[in-house]
């Protein structure tokens, strides 16, 4: 069988410029990651540029936080624990207010950054213009979309798990010999946890895919996701680890800041905190656009391998449009006269 090569408008060089061609065919999860970095690579302004609002966001209110805390003189850490003063509860309502600022942008720019990878990954051209303006159109779907996966993720895991602790605890203080094999269960429902959250999230991780290429709504795109992913799980575990190993790289930077704030004085601990910040936007700007296109890929990898979509995708190319219909003017004639 013979796949339709994709003409990729861009992706060797200037908007418009042949380039190289993609076939859709079931791929491999290196193929995926190896096309992830071409389109990367072609279109990073694009991609990066995507991905600056949420970042920017995340940056302007950490900026905010640490400069409202130094005008009231508050310490940037209190080793003694919160203390409920109107200056600390202001700065968490900052955070709160920057958090789901944030969670709003990053629904609109992840929708427009995947309407852009599946229009150019399929041959079509895309600019940051056009996203944004596909994106608004149906923006309040895809801010829910992105707190709907967290809900799905987190909810009920979280449940189970203060449950079993709280239950763990209270046989703990009722039974003092068995405290020991409480902790152990303890650890064992901890570790349950994160086993439960990260199995959820790879089930919804082809939801927002889903939502802006097909049109779904929230909760049949994120049926979509977990029934294209009813096998092939792995695979976007280790996109997930891959992810994390380049995290790991971009933060590692700060270990030897961590170690020198003592040396620092006074300042030392604000010099960490804008450090952070500063990496904390460049992962965001740099590396969340890898996630993105890869989890896109994936998904028409999935469709390809399941539904045909190469072929439906050819047929679709083939078949010219239908020619719109002109309006025919009616005349009507006028009674006879009697």
């Amino acid at each position: 069988m013979s796949y339709p090569t994709i003409d990729l408008p861009g992706a060797g060089g200037a908007e418009g410029e042949p380039s190289q061609g993609f076939r859709l065919t079931p791929l491999s999860t290196g193929q995926i990651l190896d096309r992830t970095f071409v389109l990367y690579r072609s279109r990073f302004a694009l991609f990066a540029g995507l991905a600056v609002f949420p970042a920017a966001v995340a940056l302007l209110f950490g900026l905010g936080q640490v400069a409202f805390l130094l005008a009231t003189h508050t310490p940037l850490i209190n080793s003694a624990g919160p203390q409920f003063t109107t200056a600390y509860l202001t700065n968490q309502g900052i955070m709160l207010v920057g958090l789901l600022l944030r969670l709003c942008v990053y629904g609109i720019s992840i929708a427009a950054s995947n309407w852009c990878i599946a229009r150019i990954y399929l041959g079509e051209s895309a600019s940051m213009k056009s996203g944004f303006d596909f994106a608004f159109l149906r923006w309040f779907r895809y801010v829910l979309m992105g707190l709907a996966q967290m809900w799905f993720i987190l909810w009920l895991p979280t449940l189970v798990l203060m449950v079993a602790v709280a239950g763990l605890v209270g046989v703990g203080m009722t039974q003092p010999g068995a405290r020991i094999l409480m902790g152990i269960l303890a650890v064992v429902a901890i570790l349950g946890y994160f086993v439960w959250v990260v199995l959820n999230a790879i089930r919804v991780s082809l939801a927002i895919p889903a939502c802006v290429v097909e049109q779904l709504s929230i909760r049949a795109a994120i049926r979509r996701s977990r029934a294209l992913l009813i096998t092939r799980k792995v695979r976007i575990f280790l996109m997930f680890l891959f992810i994390m190993a380049l995290e790991m790289v971009f933060f590692a930077v700060l270990v030897p800041l961590a170690v020198l704030i003592p040396k620092m004085g006074p300042n030392g601990f604000l010099i960490y905190q804008l450090a952070t910040l500063a990496i904390t936007f460049l992962f965001g700007v740099l590396v969340s656009p890898i996630a993105a296109i890869s989890l896109c890929l994936f998904y028409f990898d999935e469709r390809v391998r399941r539904e045909g979509f190469d072929i439906e995708f050819l047929m679709n190319r083939a078949v010219p449009a239908a020619p719109a219909l002109e309006a025919v003017p009616v005349v009507t004639e006028a009674p006879p006269e009697q």
